[in-house]
């Protein structure tokens, strides 16, 4: 058992060991140290998992750290902030919106998927309103589904800013850099209503000119 406990201390000290992975050792690791042995899944999981986390599993993800500081960094960052808000790949858009280096091959899954195809083309769009451009609500606009984000925390306020931004309109003030929707007009804008001091975030997609 020893040994055991030894081998996870180390897999869990390499920066290979990532996202489920280390969540799975550190509760083994307390399983064991409590004195409680593991079930016959539990073990043939930890070998698994052990097998991912090895020194020569380390030595290539050093390997790859300059590449993706130099080559993807920049593009992971685009869609980190969009799979953190959806289950299958939010581990390694954890990681990347921390500062850390994500496994090659998860992270080429992640890049290669479809949703991530289109969430970088759009991102590479220029946003196609400016700054200071009088905007309406399209009509499928939902009050209560498409306005992201308040800047205020005041709910009283944030409600009457979109009441008057649904009758009167609202002015572009800021564009923000990423975006979060895999579609068409996903670039979103900061808005201020006639009137109002409380900022609000609407795609594009949602939003017309007057």
């Amino acid at each position: 058992m020893d040994t055991t406990i030894k081998n996870i201390e180390m897999a869990i000290a390499r920066s290979v060991c990532q996202g489920w992975d280390r969540i799975f050792l550190t509760s083994i690791l307390g399983t064991l140290e409590e004195g409680s042995s593991l079930t016959t899944k539990q073990s043939q999981t930890l070998k698994q998992v052990l097998t991912r986390s090895t020194s020569e599993e380390e030595t290539a993800h050093h390997k790859w750290s300059p590449e993706f500081r130099t080559e993807h960094q920049k593009t992971a960052l685009v869609l980190a902030h969009y799979h953190i808000r959806h289950r299958y790949y939010d581990d390694i858009a954890q990681i990347v919106l921390a500062g850390g280096v994500p496994l090659k091959g998860k992270y080429m899954r992640m890049h290669n998927n479809k949703y991530s195809q289109k969430v970088i083309r759009e991102f590479e769009q220029s946003a196609r309103l400016s700054l200071g451009t009088h905007v309406y609500p399209r009509s499928g606009f939902n009050k209560f589904k498409h306005v992201e984000q308040s800047f205020l925390g005041d709910y009283e306020s944030e409600r009457r800013s979109i009441e008057r931004f649904i009758k009167d309109g609202a002015f572009i003030v800021g564009v923000e850099e990423y975006i979060v929707s895999a579609a068409r007009g996903a670039t979103r804008y900061r808005l201020l209503s006639p009137g109002s001091r409380h900022v609000f975030l609407i795609e594009e997609r949602f939003l017309k000119r007057v």
